[in-house]
């Protein structure tokens, strides 16, 4: 009786998650960066637009990283959030993901790290990765409703 009724907490878990998940993905209704925690990581960190650019990439490869971990979560049964990441964001975790060096280069040193951020997430398209694992996994549903 405790291993169904186990079962069922956990098949009515995922189905809640699942749920969620089809209304969120993650999804913001702004433009990311807004909330105050960002506005304050960028005033700390950032130095320069250069700089500004290299942690919105860090930033963009941590939540991709922190989405699979949520989806993976909610495929085992555990409650999650599936909202938008702003305001969620570790910027202790993302600076940490940056070369101490880096916040004292110029724009110019900095642009040719810029690029090939930029350049490596267009290339391995990691949010979509990240996405494709989670409808995978079952937890989320990308399908327009019509």
């Amino acid at each position: 009786m405790k291993k169904k009724l186990a079962i069922a907490a956990i098949l009515a878990a995922t189905l809640l998650n699942t749920q969620l998940a089809q209304a969120e993905n993650f999804h913001c209704s702004a433009f990311p960066f807004k909330s105050a925690q960002a506005g304050t990581a960028f005033k700390q960190h950032a130095h320069n637009i250069t700089m500004r650019r290299i942690l919105e990439y860090q930033a963009f490869n941590w939540e991709d990283t922190e989405m699979q971990n949520i989806c993976k979560a909610a495929s085992e049964g555990k409650s999650v959030d599936f909202s938008c990441m702003d305001g969620r964001r570790d910027w202790g975790a993302i600076k940490a993901s940056i070369p101490d060096a880096w916040f004292t280069l110029g724009n110019l040193e900095l642009r040719p790290e810029m690029l090939a951020l930029q350049e490596q997430r267009a290339k391995n398209n990691p949010r979509e990765a990240a996405l494709s694992y989670c409808e995978q996994l079952g937890v989320i549903s990308r399908k327009v409703k019509g």
